[in-house]
């Protein structure tokens, strides 16, 4: 027998739905989970190729673990900054269980033990004792972006790279700073310490990276935390409710409202929706609703289920 969902029962409509959503979450979860470790594989690679092909044969100290580890390898060097990273990562690891969890430990393990690992291989495979180029600046640019992307990559996958990152977050979670600021207090310290080692130029390349690395991140998570929050003034909520709810599996919140001008009762829709999904949302809302009202704004602090903040 063929039936519609308009001869369910209200009941069991909710129910079927609220089925629905579970195994849609689960099957999310899942590859969320995929989509961060993937994340974090690419994040540690690009932060491996910077430390080791620009930051340590520059002496760049831009802060992070690799600038400890470099005014540390100056002081002591029979041992690398490698391995100086190493030891770092561990004592940071201990930090990101103790403040944010089973979760974030695991993946900033998993971040810390690749990361380091590709570092050493890199040193054995490129062992480079100078700089590549003789233009350091045109050597630190491509360090903070592939450090910055990096990092920002981290953030977003809820890991870090086992650094100075991680103190970053704690500072974030207590206070309004953002991760790139936070970063830059925190390795302005390396940075005057391994100016002090290195010499004036190495300490203003070192600073103008210090500073560039800051925008790099903050900007990078801005973009990938990126969401489209909807406001939809429509004569057809119905419809629009269920291609959010069923087809974008997500939430919306559907208020009274009624035009001043026309003093007709209306129906206004909230809801929030990531870039790729806008698009789709506003095909259909021009689709079953030419004259909807559609206020589109960007945010990129989203609090609630499915969304990173």
């Amino acid at each position: 027998m063929n039936y519609s969902m308009d001869m369910v029962p209200t009941n069991q409509k909710f129910k079927l739905n609220f089925k629905r959503m579970l195994a849609y979450g689960a099957a999310e979860a899942t590859m969320q989970n995929f989509k961060d470790f993937l994340g974090i594989t690419i994040a540690g690679l690009l932060q491996a190729i910077a430390i080791c092909f620009f930051n340590f044969p520059n002496k760049f100290s831009a802060g992070g673990t690799s600038g400890i580890a470099i005014f540390l390898s100056a002081i002591f060097p029979s041992v690398s900054p490698g391995i100086f990273m190493v030891i770092l990562s561990m004592f940071f690891i201990l930090l990101g269980f103790a403040f944010f969890g089973n979760t974030y430990g695991i993946k900033t393990v998993y971040a810390s033990i690749f990361t380091s690992i590709t570092i050493y291989m890199l040193e054995r495979a490129f062992p480079i004792a100078s700089p590549l180029t003789k233009q350091p600046l045109a050597e630190l640019i491509f360090a903070v972006m592939l450090s910055g992307l990096g990092t920002a990559l981290f953030y977003y996958c809820n890991s870090s790279s086992g650094g100075t990152d991680t103190l970053a977050r704690i500072i974030k979670k207590y206070t309004d700073l953002g991760i790139g600021k936070g970063m830059f207090f925190i390795g302005v310290f390396s940075t005057v310490a391994n100016g002090i080692l290195f010499g004036a130029e190495t300490f203003i390349l070192s600073i103008l990276g210090l500073l560039a690395g800051t925008l790099v991140i903050d900007n990078v998570i801005g973009n990938l935390n990126l969401s489209k929050y909807f406001t939809i003034i429509t004569d057809y909520p119905s419809e629009i409710c269920s291609y959010i709810n069923q087809t974008l599996h997500r939430g919306a919140t559907l208020c009274n409202c009624k035009g001043m001008f026309t003093e007709y009762d209306k129906k206004m829709i909230l809801t929030v929706v990531n870039p790729s999904q806008a698009t789709a949302l506003k095909r259909y809302i021009k689709k079953i609703d030419s004259r909807a009202f559609v206020i589109i704004t960007n945010s990129s602090s989203i609090m609630g289920k499915g969304f990173k903040v």
